[in-house]
């Protein structure tokens, strides 16, 4: 699976979007260990962008699919699933201490 980020110079409020919000795509790409395409106008985070599909024009995306130089098992191995695993259990501790902290506090 490829998360494509729908954000680029394009959309309306570009520029303020890129600088103070997050995109859902952001929280799903780390929940469920994704790989990430994004134009090279979007800021994302090194957690994503190093191993995601980083794009000048969407076109350029869309020829990588149509020649097969990006398909299912070269994304697949795009995922880094020992750092999907890190984050998923600092998100843990973190949930954790929230939870005690407001039953126990």
């Amino acid at each position: 699976d490829l998360l494509l980020f729908l954000i680029n110079r394009n959309v309306k409020f570009f520029d303020k979007y890129n600088k103070v919000k997050i995109s859902g795509t952001t929280n799903m790409a780390k929940a469920f260990c994704k790989v990430v395409a994004y134009s090279k106008d979007f800021k994302t985070e090194s957690y994503l962008s190093d191993s995601g599909i980083l794009y000048e024009k969407l076109e350029d995306l869309l020829d990588k699919v149509q020649t097969g130089e990006l398909n299912k098992e070269s994304i697949n191995n795009m995922v880094d699933n020992k750092k999907c695993i890190q984050y998923k259990e600092k998100q843990s501790e973190h949930y954790k201490k929230l939870i005690n902290s407001l039953l126990f506090d």
